[in-house]
């Protein structure tokens, strides 16, 4: 799940970008959590964090985009942010402060596609990592992104990957991926299993559902789970 902020006062152009938002990622099977807000003061009054793009309107009554995204800057030195403008050379400032990029009014899907493309391939890079298995055929190098959960299987640990569900092995503890992978998405269910946030499709008191693998979910885990779900699904 991409987080995505608005921060836009004209509904017209705030609907047609979430609309092109929302194509985007049906097209390219990303799942993206979309928080609008009509200005600086009540995107700053909802102390929302966590979010991985943020679109931002130069033209704003009260505090301007430009302000916005210095104020952004002083906690959040890496969310990626894009303005949106009527008029081009407004956008320039916004160099200054890090934009990735911007968009001019009425946007169109072709120009966001470009600048949506730039943006994932710099999330993707930031919330992935590489780790090393010893499995049986030698070494193998396994991206976070395609480990939908990891899973203890005798003296073994067997990384399940993609939704397709093939697998890799090794002789190894589960506190192993998990220091590894915990700061990027995945949490331990139970003694037996280490999950990836984003492939979970069902949660139950007892149960992790992950595509459509169903898994065993402590008691003791499963408040914790649900929070942390809930923050990771909304923004």
């Amino acid at each position: 799940m991409i987080k995505v902020a608005i921060v836009e006062n004209n509904k017209e152009e705030n609907d047609r970008l979430k609309f092109f938002i929302t194509k985007y990622g049906e097209q390219h099977e990303i799942d993206f959590s979309v928080c609008e807000h009509s200005s600086g003061e009540e995107f700053f009054a909802k102390k929302n964090n966590g979010y991985d793009l943020i679109f931002l309107d130069i033209m704003l009554s009260g505090m301007d985009g430009i302000k916005i995204a210095k104020k952004i800057r002083e906690s959040d030195k890496n969310v990626i942010i894009v303005f949106i403008t009527a008029v081009s050379n407004l956008a320039v400032e916004g160099y200054t402060v890090g934009a990735l990029d911007y968009v001019i009014k009425p946007v169109d899907m072709e120009s966001l596609s470009f600048t949506m493309e730039r943006a994932i391939k710099i999330i993707e890079q930031k919330t992935k990592i590489k780790i090393g298995v010893n499995s049986a055929s030698g070494i193998q190098i396994l991206s976070s992104d395609e480990i939908t959960y990891v899973e203890v299987f005798g003296h073994n640990i067997v990384y399940h990957l993609g939704k397709e569900n093939r697998s890799v092995s090794e002789w190894a503890p589960l506190s192993k991926p998990e220091k590894l992978l915990s700061p990027h998405g995945f949490f331990r269910c139970s003694k037996y299993y280490l999950v990836n946030l984003k492939y979970i499709e069902d949660i139950t008191d007892t149960e992790v559902v992950v595509c459509g693998n169903r898994l065993t979910l402590s008691k003791s885990k499963a408040t914790q789970l649900k929070k942390i779900l809930n923050y990771y699904l909304s923004v």
